[in-house]
C-alpha cells in the first residue's frame, strides 16, 4: 500500500527494526560496562596488587623456588634474532591489515573496508640474563607482550587496498612489536618443573614500569566499564527517539 508515494507498512517495519537494533546495542553496551566495572577491574586490581608484593629474585632464588610458584624477574633478554626471521626480532606479536570486499548494493558499504586484526604471539625458547646468570624462558603461545616494544611495518604485496586513517593500506600489511636480543624485560610466570619460567607476561622494561601497567590497565577497566554505564541510556533514548522520528 502506497500513500502519496509512501509505504507505511514498510517504515513502520523498517523503524521497529532501527529500534530492536538500538536496543539491542545498548544491552550489550550495558553488560560490556558491567563486566569491565565489576568483574575485569577488580580482577585486574587483585592481580596488580598480587604482582606489587612478589618478592624481589635473583637467578639462585629462582632455582630455590617451588614449582608454581609466581616469579617476577627483571634482566637482559636473550634469543636467536635469526630464528623467526622478522626484522630482528626474538619475540613479537602484532596486527594484520585484513581488507574485505562488500558483497552488497549498499552505496554506503561499496568501498573496501578493513580493520587490524591481532596475530598470536610469537615466544620461543629464550633466556633472561640476570647479573650473569641465566635463567630459561620457555616456548610459549599465550603470553601477553607490553611496555616500550620495538615496532616495525611490513606492507602488504597485495593491489587490494583500504583506507586507515586517511591512508590506502594493501591488504596483509602487518605491524610487528616486539623484543630484540639485549633487550631490557620483566618477565612474570610460573616456575617450572625444570627450573626455567612458563611465561605469562613479556614487558619490555623495569619491574616498577610492569607494576604502574598493571595499575594503569585496571584503572582503564574501570573507567570504561563506569563510561560504557553512563552511555547506555543515553544511546538506547537517543537512537529510539532518531529511529522514529527520523524523517525518509
Amino acid at each position: 500500500m502506497n500513500l502519496f508515494g509512501l509505504n507505511p507498512l514498510r517504515a513502520i517495519r523498517e523503524r521497529i527494526g532501527a529500534a530492536l537494533a538500538i536496543a539491542a546495542f545498548s544491552f550489550a553496551c550495558c553488560i560490556g560496562g558491567l563486566l569491565m566495572t565489576f568483574v575485569l577491574a577488580p580482577r585486574q586490581a587483585v592481580q596488580a596488587n598480587r604482582i606489587s608484593h612478589l618478592p624481589d629474585m635473583n637467578a639462585d632464588s629462582v632455582h630455590t623456588a617451588s614449582v608454581g610458584d609466581s616469579i617476577l624477574i627483571t634482566g637482559i633478554l636473550h634469543g636467536d634474532s635469526q630464528q623467526l626471521g622478522v626484522s630482528d626480532f626474538i619475540a613479537y606479536g602484532g596486527e594484520r591489515w585484513d581488507v574485505t570486499v562488500p558483497t552488497g548494493v549498499d552505496d554506503s558499504y561499496s568501498e573496501p573496508h578493513g580493520n587490524w586484526a591481532s596475530i598470536a604471539p610469537v615466544v620461543p625458547d629464550l633466556t633472561l640474563d640476570l647479573d650473569e646468570q641465566l635463567v630459561t624462558i620457555h616456548a610459549a603461545s599465550h603470553v601477553h607482550l607490553g611496555g616500550a616494544l620495538h615496532d616495525t611495518v611490513v606492507p602488504g604485496d597485495s593491489t587490494l587496498t583500504a583506507d586507515d586513517q586517511g591512508k590506502p593500506v594493501s591488504d596483509g600489511t602487518t605491524k610487528y612489536h616486539g623484543f630484540m636480543d639485549g633487550d631490557l624485560a620483566t618477565v612474570f610466570g610460573k616456575k617450572a618443573a625444570d627450573g626455567g619460567l612458563d611465561p605469562e607476561e613479556l614487558f619490555a622494561g623495569d619491574r616498577a614500569a610492569f607494576e604502574e601497567s598493571q595499575h594503569q590497565a585496571a584503572s582503564g577497566f574501570l573507567i570504561s566499564g563506569i563510561f560504557m554505564i553512563f552511555m547506555t541510556p543515553i544511546i538506547f533514548f537517543g537512537g529510539l527517539l532518531l529511529a522514529i522520528f527520523k524523517r525518509r
